[in-house]
């Protein structure tokens, strides 16, 4: 189990955003493969700046995002044959760019 971690779907830093929400709370977690979660952390932090004027609706987009191009990895055993994590950072990483220059 050392290779995974929990994956905060919407993530720490936003729990400010949602304060009836229960960060912590089971539907908000998933278990990743390590490799994948440092992918999904890269796709918040190339938000960069931007990050400190996100509201609520932008976050829980965002999140959509994730879900939609790492959910495959989530609560599941990690076969980096059928990995395509890099391609899912990728398109993962053009949506956010066009969510957050509407």
């Amino acid at each position: 189990m050392e290779e995974y971690e929990i994956h905060h779907r919407v993530p720490l830093e936003y729990a400010r955003l949602f304060p009836r929400m229960d960060i912590h709370q089971g539907t908000n977690l998933v278990a990743v493969e390590r490799t994948v979660h440092r992918s999904i952390n890269w796709v918040w932090e190339s938000v960069g700046q931007q990050s400190q004027r996100l509201d609520s609706r932008q976050v829980e987009e965002l999140s959509r995002v994730i879900d939609q191009q790492y959910g495959s990895w989530f609560h599941r055993v990690h076969v980096p044959a059928e990995s395509a994590s890099a391609l899912a950072e990728q398109n993962a990483l053009r949506a956010v760019k066009a969510l957050l220059e509407r």
